[in-house]
């Protein structure tokens, strides 16, 4: 059984008010982490050539998300322009390549928004742009509704180097 009330985390210990329990991935890395309604930094490692169909990012590859807020895509390099599987609980995910890797975003402005979960930028930058993991990029994204779509709406952190 899931839930997502009554149950605290504490450091790496889950506590609850009565019994239950809480489904996780062998993947997670979910010592010392911090998780709550604004986000997590517990760190579920996606393989990028079966997590990616087509230019879609599936953050739900490795089975439902509970706790993850970082995806960190390792594997082999891609390139994407949208998302399925955001976890529900969360305002905002970070995706980030595993050192190695590259991830290449295609991001829309809001006046080319043309269906659910496309990742959409402020309209200033390029709309392309590279993640490399050696340098610790990484793109930080929140849900929004843009002209009547879900959407997921990019803040990328590009590392100078």
């Amino acid at each position: 059984e899931g839930t997502n009330t009554d149950f605290k985390f504490n450091r790496n210990l889950v506590q609850f008010t009565s019994r239950k329990s809480i489904a996780l991935r062998p993947s997670a890395i979910i010592e010392d982490c911090v998780i709550t309604s604004k986000g997590s930094d517990a760190v579920d490692v996606l393989d990028g050539s079966s997590a990616v169909t087509g230019s879609t990012l599936d953050l739900n590859a490795n089975g439902t998300n509970y706790a993850y807020g970082i995806f960190e895509v390792g594997t082999a390099d891609i390139s994407i322009d949208s998302l399925t599987g955001m976890p529900s609980q969360f305002e905002k995910v970070i995706i980030r390549p595993s050192i190695g890797r590259t991830i290449t975003v295609t991001s829309y402005a809001s006046s080319f928004v043309s269906a659910d979960g496309q990742i959409v930028d402020n309209g200033v930058g390029a709309g392309i742009y590279e993640l490399i993991g050696a340098n610790g990029d990484y793109v930080v994204l929140s849900k929004r509704v843009v002209n009547g779509f879900n959407v997921y709406y990019a803040e990328q952190f590009i590392i100078p180097i």
